[in-house]
C-alpha cells in the first residue's frame, strides 16, 4: 500500500489565541505601512519592508502552530516465532524412539520437508541455540549443529531471547504476538527457574520434547518431600501444614493424613513428575493439649519401606478472655453465650442491664479475671482480649471506661466487635469510640431494615477466616449460601482500609450493596462490625457440618478465634514459609518466603531466619519485606554443599518468641550433561500448561 501522508499541528497555546495574535500583528502591519506612506517613503523600500515584516509574522505563527508532516502506510505484520534449540550435551543422548539422538528426534521435527519453509511463510521465524548462554542462528543451520556443551539454563536462556529479538525489533516487539517454541529435554541442570522466568515473561511457550530413553519407573516414585507446620499452636485452633509432593503418581493414589494415629484428611493426587512439585494445604485443630504426633503419607505406597512424614506440634492450652456489655435481652445475646460457655479456648464474663443502674453478671466458673462489678476504667479492662459490645447506652457508663476500651484496642492490640442495635448511633457519637469503627454510621443506621435479609460473601472476604471461600484454607466452614437475617443495621459506607466480608444482595445505596459485616486494624488490635442481631438465625437454619456443629456456632468460633491477639509465651499465629523448590543443585540460589498467617498478627513484628548447612555451618540469613507485598518477607541464600539444609525461621515480638517454622531442602551435587540425564517430560509439560501453550510429540 502507498504511503499516506497528513499534516498535523501542534500549537503551543490554544488555537484561539493565535488567531488573535496574528490579527493583532497584521493589524499593526497594516498601520505601520500607513505611517510609511505618509512619510513619502520610496515605494520600493516600502515593499522590501511589508514583505519582510509579513514574512516574519508567517514564521512566528507557525512556530506557534508547529506543523508537522507524517507519513504512514499499512503493513500485516507476521505472528513471531521464536525456536529455541537445547544444544547441551544431553541432548546426544539416544532417543526414546531408537531413531537417534534426542536433538535429532525434535530437531527433525521442524527439518520435516519444507518444514522450516511453511514456518518462514506463516511467522516471522528467529532461531537461536542455547545451553548456558543465547545466540542467535540462522534456521538452515540447526540440522549441522552438535550438541556438546556442558550446562543448560533454560530459564535464562528464555529471558536473553526475547531480550535479543526485542533489541533488534525495536517498537515492532510485542508479546501479545510473539510465542516460544522450546527444543528441549527438559534436563535444566544450572537449575534456574524455567517456569518462573516463563511466567514473568507473559510469553506463550511450546514444548518439544523427545521420547524418554529410560524407562518411566527410572523416574522417583509419588513422594513427601517436605512437610512445613508451626512448632507450636494453640489448643482447637486453625494448624496449617504445607505439604510437598514430588516425582512420578502412579495411578490413583492420594495424601493421607493422621492425628495421633487417627486418620483426619485424604486428598487425591493428579499430577506430579520430575521436578515439578505439587503443593497441598492440610488443616486440623489439635483438642488436646501437649505433643500431637502428625503423619502424612502417599497411599498406596510406591514402595513398601517408604516411611511416613512424622511431625511433633506442641499443643499449647491459653484461655482468651471475653468480655460481653449488653444492655437488651436479645437471643443473639443468650446464643453467643452459650458458645463461648461451650468453648473450652474462651472464658466469658457479661453483664446484661437491668433497670437504669443495676446490671446482671454471667461469669464461668474457671474464668481468670473476677470483677466485683460493672467495669469502670482501664483496671477492669486490661484483662481482657475481646470485647463485644452490643446495643448499649454509653451515657450510663463511666467517664473512664470508653477510652479504657479504645486505649485496649489501638495501643494493647485487644480485639472490639460491635454488634450493632438501635442505638448504635449514640455508641458512635462516643468520641473516644466512634474513630475506631471500620464502617461510617448514619442518622438512619440505627432504624432497621426489616427482612428476611439475603446475604453474600464478599470477595474481599477471601483471605479471611470468617468464612470458607477457600475450602482447602478453612474446611470447617463450608462454602455455602448463607441463611437470610431478620433484620440489618446497615451503615453508609465502609472506612478506607476496611475489608467488607458481608453484602446485601438485594439492597444498596449510592455506595454499593449494603454493608452487613466489616473489618479493620485500628493501631495494634482489630475491629469488626456486624450490622444485624440476628445471626442467632443460623443456629437453626444453617447447615450442619459432620460433628452436628451449627453454622452460628462455627462462625463464632472461627471469628473469636480470628480476632484473638497473640498470647505472651504462645503462638502469635501461624508461619508460614516456603522456600521456590523442596530441591536443589550445589550452587543455586534458594529463594524464602515467610507470611505470618492471619496477616494481621504480623504487625511489629520481627521474622529472622537461621540456615544449617549440610556440612554443618551456620547461616543467619536477612529477613525483608517483600517491595510488591509488604506482609511477605523474602531471602536469598545460596547451598554449596549437597546433603539435608535446615532452615529454622521465627518471628517475635517485643523480643519475645511467638511463632517459629522449621523446613528444610535437598541439595543434590552438580551432575554434568554426560551423566545419562533422564528426559524431564514433567518440567516441559509444566511451561507449556503454565503459559498456555502446547505440548507437541516429537514421535
Amino acid at each position: 500500500m502507498l504511503p499516506i501522508s497528513t499534516m498535523n499541528l501542534l500549537p503551543i497555546v490554544s488555537i484561539w489565541f493565535i488567531a488573535v495574535v496574528a490579527t493583532a500583528l497584521l493589524i499593526l502591519l497594516v498601520y505601520g505601512s500607513r505611517q510609511l506612506i505618509e512619510r513619502n517613503v520610496p515605494q520600493r523600500w516600502m515593499m522590501i519592508l511589508f514583505s519582510l515584516r509579513v514574512l516574519i509574522i508567517i514564521v512566528f505563527v507557525l512556530c506557534l502552530l508547529r506543523p508537522a508532516l507524517s507519513k504512514w502506510r499499512e503493513e500485516k505484520l507476521q505472528p513471531t516465532l521464536l525456536v529455541l534449540a537445547d544444544v547441551s550435551r544431553s541432548m546426544s543422548e539416544a532417543g526414546g524412539s531408537g531413531k537417534g539422538t534426542r536433538f535429532d528426534e525434535t530437531v527433525g521435527v521442524l527439518l520435516a520437508p519444507q518444514g522450516i519453509a511453511r514456518l518462514e511463510q506463516a511467522y516471522d521465524l528467529h532461531c537461536y541455540a542455547f545451553d548456558d548462554s543465547t545466540r542467535p542462528i540462522a534456521p538452515d543451520t540447526l540440522a549441522s549443529i552438535e550438541p556438546k556443551s556442558e550446562s543448560t539454563r533454560i530459564g535464562q536462556s528464555l529471558e536473553s531471547a526475547w531480550n535479543q529479538y526485542r533489541s533488534s525489533s525495536g517498537a515492532t516487539a510485542s508479546k501479545e504476538a510473539a510465542r516460544v517454541l522450546l527444543i528441549s529435554d527438559g534436563a535444566n541442570l544450572a537449575g534456574d527457574d524455567a517456569l518462573g522466568a516463563a511466567q514473568r515473561l507473559g510469553l506463550r511457550v511450546d514444548t518439544l520434547t523427545p521420547a524418554p530413553g529410560h524407562d518411566e519407573a527410572d523416574l522417583p516414585a509419588l513422594h513427601i518431600a517436605d512437610v512445613q507446620s508451626s512448632n507450636r499452636v494453640l489448643v482447637n485452633s486453625e494448624t496449617r501444614f504445607r505439604v510437598t509432593l514430588a516425582g512420578r503418581a502412579d495411578g490413583e493414589q492420594a495424601l493421607t493424613a493422621t492425628y495421633n494415629g487417627k486418620p483426619f484428611f485424604e486428598h487425591s493426587i493428579t499430577a506430579a513428575a520430575g521436578d515439578v512439585e505439587t503443593r497441598v494445604i492440610v488443616t486440623h485443630r489439635p483438642k488436646t493439649p501437649g505433643i500431637s504426633r502428625y503423619a502424612f503419607s502417599v497411599t498406596p505406597a510406591a514402595e513398601e519401606t517408604m516411611p511416613a512424614y512424622e511431625v511433633n506440634v506442641h499443643v499449647v492450652d491459653a484461655k482468651f478472655e471475653v468480655l460481653i456489655l449488653e444492655d437488651t435481652w436479645r437471643w443473639e445475646f443468650k446464643y453467643l453465650r452459650r458458645v463461648l460457655e461451650d468453648d473450652p479456648s474462651f472464658n466469658l464474663t457479661a453483664f446484661l442491664a437491668r433497670g437504669r443502674a443495676s446490671y446482671v453478671q454471667f461469669s464461668e466458673p474457671e474464668r481468670g479475671v473476677s470483677l466485683a462489678g460493672f467495669p469502670e476504667g482501664p483496671a477492669e479492662i486490661d484483662w481482657f482480649d475481646i470485647i463485644v459490645l452490643g446495643n448499649v447506652d454509653p451515657d450510663r457508663w463511666s467517664r473512664r471506661l470508653a477510652s479504657a476500651i479504645a486505649d485496649s484496642v489501638v495501643e494493647r492490640g485487644k480485639s472490639l466487635i460491635i454488634i450493632a442495635g438501635p442505638d448504635i448511633g449514640r455508641l458512635a457519637r462516643v468520641p473516644e469510640l466512634g474513630p475506631l469503627f471500620p464502617v461510617e454510621i448514619g442518622a438512619r443506621t440505627g432504624v432497621p431494615i426489616e427482612g428476611p435479609v439475603s446475604l453474600q460473601i464478599n470477595a474481599e472476604a477471601g483471605a479471611m477466616p470468617y468464612f470458607s471461600v477457600r475450602p482447602e484454607t478453612h474446611q470447617m466452614l463450608p462454602a455455602q449460601a448463607l441463611p437470610p437475617v431478620d433484620r440489618i443495621y446497615a451503615p453508609i459506607r465502609k472506612r478506607p482500609a476496611a475489608t467488607v466480608l458481608l453484602e446485601a444482595q438485594q439492597h444498596a445505596n449510592a455506595y454499593g450493596n449494603l454493608i452487613v459485616m466489616a473489618e479493620h486494624t485500628v493501631g495494634r488490635g482489630r475491629v469488626l462490625y456486624i450490622g444485624t442481631d440476628t445471626l442467632w438465625k443460623w443456629h437453626m437454619y444453617g447447615a450442619r457440618d459432620k460433628a452436628r456443629g451449627t453454622l452460628h456456632r462455627r462462625f463464632w468460633q472461627q471469628t473469636l478465634r480470628a480476632l484473638a491477639p497473640p498470647l505472651a509465651g504462645s503462638d502469635g499465629g501461624n508461619l508460614s514459609v516456603r522456600t521456590d523448590r523442596s530441591r536443589y543443585t550445589a550452587g543455586e540460589r534458594v529463594a524464602l518466603t515467610a507470611e505470618l498467617y492471619p496477616l494481621e498478627a504480623s504487625a511489629a513484628v520481627k521474622i529472622a531466619a537461621t540456615v544449617v548447612m549440610p556440612d554443618g555451618q551456620r547461616l543467619v540469613v536477612p529477613v525483608t519485606p517483600d517491595p510488591r507485598t509488604p506482609s511477605k518477607r523474602i531471602a536469598e541464600f545460596r547451598v554449596f554443599a549437597p546433603g539435608r539444609c535446615r532452615i529454622t525461621t521465627t518471628a517475635t515480638r517485643n523480643g519475645e518468641l511467638i511463632a517459629e517454622s522449621v523446613t528444610t531442602v535437598d541439595v543434590q551435587a552438580a551432575l554434568g550433561e554426560s551423566d545419562n540425564i533422564a528426559v524431564n517430560a514433567g518440567l516441559m509439560a509444566a511451561l507449556a500448561q503454565a503459559t498456555g501453550g502446547t505440548v507437541i510429540d516429537a514421535v
